[in-house]
């Protein structure tokens, strides 16, 4: 299954996701730009959901939004 990853920095998210066996993680930016610092980044939105149960390869989209 899926872990929820939303509201977590993108370095934490991408960690987690990792643990939990995930390999293709994919992600976007609200405005642009390019990921420098990962701790920066908060994911606000993730697909598939949390708890769906998907395979390993499946990948994992992140909306990330950078913190102020």
């Amino acid at each position: 299954m899926v872990p929820d990853v939303v509201y977590s920095s993108f370095a934490d998210a991408t960690g987690a996701l990792c643990d939990a066996g995930f390999t293709d993680i994919g992600y976007k930016t609200t405005n642009g730009k390019s990921v420098w610092n990962p701790w920066n980044w908060v994911v606000i939105s993730q697909d598939p959901p949390a708890g769906t149960p998907t395979s390993k390869t499946t990948q994992i989209g992140l909306l990330l939004q950078k913190s102020d």
